[in-house]
C-alpha cells in the first residue's frame, strides 16, 4: 500500500479515460492536433526537465534555500491566509444559473 492516499485520478486517470480522451480529441479537432497532442505532451515535459537541468543552477537553489530558511514571507505569500468565507447578502445580484 502506498503511504499517501492516492486516488486514481490524481494521477491523470486510467487507461480508458486516456483513450477517451484521444477520441474526443481526435473527433473535435482532427487526427493532426491529435497526434500533436499526445507527441508534444511529452517532448514538452523533456525539454522544461532539460532546461532546469541547464539553467537551475546549485549556487541558486542554494540561493533560494538560505531566503526560505529567513523565514521571510514573500510578496504573494499572504494571500493563502485570507478569509475567502462569503457571509451576509452578497451585491444583491443572483446567479443566473
Amino acid at each position: 500500500m502506498h503511504p499517501l492516499p492516492i486516488q486514481r485520478d490524481d494521477l491523470g486517470g486510467d487507461a480508458l479515460q486516456r483513450r477517451e480522451f484521444g477520441i474526443v480529441l481526435a473527433l473535435l479537432l482532427g487526427w493532426q492536433f491529435t497526434l500533436a497532442e499526445f507527441v508534444g505532451g511529452p517532448l514538452m515535459i523533456l525539454f522544461v526537465a532539460l532546461a532546469y537541468r541547464v539553467f537551475l543552477r546549485r549556487e541558486l537553489v542554494e540561493a533560494a534555500r538560505r531566503q526560505a530558511d529567513k523565514g521571510l514571507a514573500g510578496s504573494m505569500e499572504g494571500h493563502a491566509a485570507m478569509d475567502m468565507s462569503i457571509a451576509g447578502e452578497g451585491t444583491g445580484r443572483s446567479c443566473p444559473w
